[in-house]
């Protein structure tokens, strides 16, 4: 992280017109379009903790967090979101359409396009999966209210659930959370 922070550091200091000094292939260049994302965690599996919670947190707008990896095997974790993936698809194509594809070569995915440093400043794992758990609960019951309103779909709340128990699942959580029974 510091090797990180001080090249972030010495392209600010050197007032490049792009201080965002990235990396591709072991090749340094200066990209024209960055995505600063907060989430999904693309250095996280699909199913940790902190996805899960954008999953849930979104249930309403149906994002799915997606494992990109080419090779399955690879311990280095690739995730994006389903409407990431397709508009990168989307964006790959105009880009041609307009002939301006070698402006977008380098780039693979729309993870290659994201910059997310989040997890170098997680100190506590745990309290982050815990807080995870403690943010998922409350979307099912604001999800809930929203459907006996009219105001929000079944689906939705099924989606936040469905979420909840891949959670509890995995991080083998039993919780006394009731939500209400539709």
């Amino acid at each position: 992280m510091e090797e990180q922070t001080k090249k972030f550091q010495d392209a600010l200091d050197n007032k490049q017109s792009n201080p965002a000094f990235l990396e591709f292939g072991g090749k340094p260049f200066e990209d024209r379009h960055a995505e600063f994302e907060t989430f999904p965690i693309y250095q996280l599996e699909a199913d940790h903790a902190l996805n899960l919670a954008f999953e849930a947190a979104t249930a309403d707008l149906g994002n799915k967090v997606l494992d990109i990896r080419e090779n399955r095997d690879n311990k280095n974790f690739r995730t994006s979101y389903d409407k990431d993936v397709q508009n990168f698809a989307l964006l790959k194509r105009m880009f041609e359409i307009f002939g301006k594809e070698k402006e977008v070569e380098h780039i693979r995915d729309a993870v290659d396009m994201g910059i997310n440093r989040i997890v170098d400043g997680i100190i506590d794992m745990n309290a982050v999966i815990e807080a995870c758990g403690i943010e998922i609960r409350p979307r099912i019951l604001r999800y809930e209210s929203e459907l006996s309103e009219s105001m929000e779909e079944l689906k939705t709340v099924e989606m936040a659930r469905e979420v909840l128990g891949r959670f509890e699942k995995i991080y083998q959580v039993k919780t006394n959370f009731r939500s209400h029974h539709i």
